[in-house]
């Protein structure tokens, strides 16, 4: 919590607020001790503005007491620090009425604060209590952001332990397939072995480059589930049909999390294609639409069990990535119909800078 103003806009705002209380008090002095307004204001603002760095200062005790504020000891700690800032208030009163005594002659300011003076004293306890309160309430704001923010950090790194918990389930799976794949083409046909070979190993090392990493581009992604499917495409044959659709210039520098796409396209083949005899096609759609990257993966499924199937653990920890990153601007729609299943994702289209500044804003908060 600032206390004291750190620039010129929170230093204007200050003493925008504490001017509002200046005039009110000259006003009302004015008023009670039948004083004109000039001569009020004469009186009330030096004070005002001494009161106004005792309060500052107040600032100070009410964050060092403020998770003791159940303890009788913090709250007798602000009683004390209220009625030392009066005294230097009332003191401050009579010293200026004095002076202005002494420059224009008489015993008219004296005598007027003399008769006065305790209702001067209700007032600046008003203040102080006004200024207690709102730094009370700036604490109470504090704690509740500061927690949240916890909430989310914890929320992000759970839901990449999901993740990479997933990647890791996976991986083996697709990995023993692959292995089998080769085993027969490494006799039927060489070449293609050693083509499967070269896509099987950019997978893998991609996977490990990018396992540990935040987010990745839109363009590596889309290789890296190319190479996937290149090889799904020699074991599965004509029964698999892979259909990507982006304009590049729209996603170039475009950074997504690393590694989000592959539950979702193994989920197509596994649950899709897999489960149908005569196989049939996922299409991928990229878009850049007003700032915002949507991303459409549609298959073929067999029935409603399928279907159903379909939205495991992997799904829902997608999801829930996606709204760690983004927050409420991620979209994660599934759609069900008689025999297709979509998955569409959407979310703001940020280069890894832009991200990068999202992410040390909120570390540093947290």
């Amino acid at each position: 919590m600032k206390i004291y103003p750190t620039n010129l806009k929170d230093l204007v705002k200050i003493l925008f607020f504490w001017s509002i209380f200046i005039v009110q008090l000259a006003f009302f002095y004015a008023g009670v001790a039948r004083l004109r307004l000039w001569e009020s204001f004469l009186q009330t603002t030096p004070s005002m503005i001494l009161e106004l760095f005792l309060v500052l200062s107040l600032g100070y005790l009410v964050r060092s007491i403020y998770n003791q504020k159940k303890k009788i000891s913090a709250w007798l700690k602000i009683i004390v620090g209220i009625l030392i800032i009066q005294s230097l208030f009332i003191a401050s009163f009579f010293i200026m009425a004095n002076l202005l005594d002494g420059i224009f002659g008489g015993n008219k300011w004296l005598s007027t604060l003399r008769e006065y003076r305790y209702t001067m004293g209700v007032m600046g306890f008003f203040y102080c209590l006004l200024s207690i309160m709102k730094y009370f309430m700036e604490m109470a704001i504090e704690e509740r952001e500061a927690t949240e923010k916890k909430l989310i950090k914890k929320s992000l790194e759970a839901s990449r332990a999901n993740l990479n918990s997933i990647k890791a389930s996976i991986h083996p799976h697709f990995l023993f397939n692959a292995l089998n794949v080769l085993n027969t083409l490494i006799i039927t046909s060489p070449q293609t072995a050693q083509s499967v070979c070269l896509k099987l190993s950019e997978f893998i090392r991609y996977s490990l480059r990018y396992g540990q990493k935040e987010v990745s581009l839109i363009a590596n992604e889309i290789e890296h589930i190319r190479n996937y499917f290149y090889v799904e495409q020699i074991r599965f044959g004509e029964r698999l049909g892979v259909v990507i659709q982006y304009v590049e210039e729209e996603i170039a520098d475009c950074v997504i999390p690393s590694l989000i796409l592959f539950p979702l396209v193994e989920n197509s083949v596994k649950h899709g294609i897999q489960q149908l005899g005569k196989g049939g096609t996922v299409v991928i759609r990229i878009k850049n639409v007003g700032e915002r990257i949507i991303i459409l993966i549609k298959n073929p499924c067999s029935d409603e069990k399928t279907t159903l199937k379909g939205e495991g653990v992997g799904l829902k920890t997608v999801r829930d990535v996606l709204k760690t990153f983004y927050g409420k601007e991620a979209v994660f729609l599934v759609n069900r119909k008689e025999n297709s299943f979509e998955v569409e994702i959407s979310f703001p289209a940020l280069t890894s800078s832009n991200f990068k500044k999202e992410a040390v804003s909120l570390d540093k908060t947290v």
